[in-house]
């Protein structure tokens, strides 16, 4: 057990980014409510332990997955080396036409993918204790 005050090198990073600024959140009144931390505030922070996206850690989306009116896309992130991953992780969005899937099935609506993305992209920087 480490003296009081002491953090343990495989807790260094949990401890460097275990507090969220809330000037990047924002209350969801959705799903019973939550507070939803920015994605982008999350890739900053993991930047800020890993380096460069692409070069210290990345993310790979898999193919999106249209499922009647919701969007799901799974995100693996990975460290140091590509081969080092966590994921996947599955985030979704809602895609509230069904007329319209049925229209355009060839077509991926942009908005609704990137969403489903950063959702998941949010979930697998949790898993990885990146942000709490």
């Amino acid at each position: 057990m480490n003296a009081p005050g002491k953090i343990k090198p495989n807790m260094a990073i949990w401890e460097a980014v275990s507090v969220t600024d809330p000037s990047h959140t924002k209350k969801v009144n959705q799903r019973g409510g939550f507070t939803a931390i920015s994605a982008h505030y999350q890739v900053m922070r993991a930047t800020e332990q890993f380096g460069p996206v692409g070069i210290g850690w990345g993310y790979e989306n898999g193919a999106p997955i249209f499922h009647e009116t919701l969007v799901i896309v799974p995100v693996t992130v990975w460290h140091g080396d590509r081969s080092n991953t966590f994921g996947p992780v599955y985030g979704g969005a809602e895609w509230r036409s069904r007329q319209l899937i049925s229209a355009h099935s060839h077509v991926s609506p942009p908005v609704q993918v990137r969403k489903s993305s950063s959702s998941a992209c949010a979930g697998v920087t949790r898993g990885c204790s990146v942000e709490r």
